[in-house]
């Protein structure tokens, strides 16, 4: 059995200014497999999902401000 880990670090910077308007940090996302290969695409498709349903969000309610 293997684990990997995923952190995600994402940014958004508004283009006129070169201000960042936007900054999260998703740490330690967790997956197992029989193989580490396995476990680390299971881990990339976990962050994913958690980016499309926390950050997404987050991110255009900030943008729409």
């Amino acid at each position: 059995l293997s684990f990997a880990y995923v952190t995600v670090d994402i940014s958004a910077i508004d283009l006129e200014s070169g201000q960042e308007v936007f900054r999260k940090v998703l740490t330690d996302i967790k997956e197992g497999s029989d193989t580490f290969e396995k476990a680390a695409l299971r881990g990339y498709a976990a962050a994913a999902t958690r980016i499309g349903d926390e950050l997404v969000p987050q991110l255009v309610a900030r943008v729409q401000q």
